[in-house]
């Protein structure tokens, strides 16, 4: 069997104060693996974007060590290893400046040094990916902000990064839109690519993400994305919500319904339940009393034992 993976990005004790005096980042320690999906989620002003942009080589930190891919971060190898990582920004036009989409995408190849037949093939593949085939010579400010989102993800993407690390990446897209980048994210991951995402967008993370770590000024939990949404006491306390799905899963299961693990997304509720369906004879036995709700009884269609939490309605 083989060993654990490479890590490829190694913080410890990075902390961060801006020019005012205010400090962002106290003391955080993090690791990710080669291969891995890791979110670091947090409320506005938690330091979310401020540790993305150190870890990936854009600023220095103020105190503590930066390992990327063992190496640890220096002038003279900053170069090299940020070559090795893609940073997607929340604001496209942080990062769109071209005057043609083509000439936008090929902007980092070109700047790597490469020859202009491998510019050509990695800036088609990336357009291809991104869902822009034939927007070559657009012009990215006549496009809708989505598009230029992925205008932004394809210069990304044509550089080939190891690492992906993406700033609140459904950030104002439409649900196509957000549902597209999700999946063009998760098919990299697939391919390899290792996946770091800052948001407070916590259904994304459900998608996008193994592991998690909650971020405000410093690292206050880290876990699974199960074991963090097993907590929602913990993300209430900071302005994140849980998806409703899960939500919902956890209300059925403070009334004795045990969904066995908790569904993160639409799809793993659906399974929950037509394993319960089918353990149950085809039915879900559900007897809820709460602010005038009710839902079918026990086993044996007769309401379930337990307390009274509201005047029954019963269905």
């Amino acid at each position: 069997m083989g060993g654990a993976a490479a890590s490829v990005i190694d913080a410890e004790g990075l902390s961060y104060t801006y020019d005012d005096g205010t400090v962002a980042l106290r003391d955080i320690t993090l690791s990710v693996r080669k291969g891995e999906r890791v979110a670091v989620v947090g409320p506005n002003g938690a330091g979310k974007s401020t540790l993305l942009h150190i870890l990936a080589g854009l600023r220095p930190a103020g105190r503590g060590t930066l390992r990327l891919f063992g190496e640890q971060l220096s002038r003279r190898n900053e170069r090299d290893l940020r070559a090795r990582l893609g940073v997607l920004f929340q604001d496209p036009d942080d990062q769109v400046f071209m005057p043609r989409v083509w000439d936008d995408v090929a902007f980092g190849p070109v700047n790597l040094g490469l020859d202009a037949r491998t510019v050509r093939r990695r800036v088609r593949r990336a357009l291809e990916a991104a869902g822009l085939a034939g927007y070559d010579d657009r012009v990215p400010h006549h496009l809708s902000y989505g598009e230029r989102k992925r205008v932004a993800f394809a210069g990304v993407l044509a550089m080939e990064p190891e690492v992906l690390l993406l700033d609140e990446p459904t950030a104002n897209l439409d649900p196509r839109n957000r549902r597209d980048l999700l999946k063009m994210v998760n098919a990299l991951n697939k391919d390899g690519t290792t996946v770091v995402t800052a948001t407070h967008d916590m259904g994304a993370i459900a998608e996008l993400a193994d592991r998690v770590y909650v971020l405000d000024g410093t690292i206050v939990r880290q876990g699974t994305v199960r074991e963090i949404f097993m907590d929602p006491q913990l993300l209430e306390a900071r302005n994140l919500e849980i998806p409703e799905i899960t939500k919902l899963f956890h209300l059925l299961g403070a009334f004795g319904y045990d969904p066995g693990e908790l569904p993160l997304s639409v799809d793993q509720a659906i399974e929950q339940l037509e394993r319960t369906m089918e353990e149950g004879g085809g039915h879900v036995h559900l007897h809820l009393h709460r602010h005038g709700h009710a839902l079918p009884g026990g086993p044996d269609g007769k309401p379930a034992a337990g307390k009274d939490h509201g005047h029954e309605h019963g269905a």
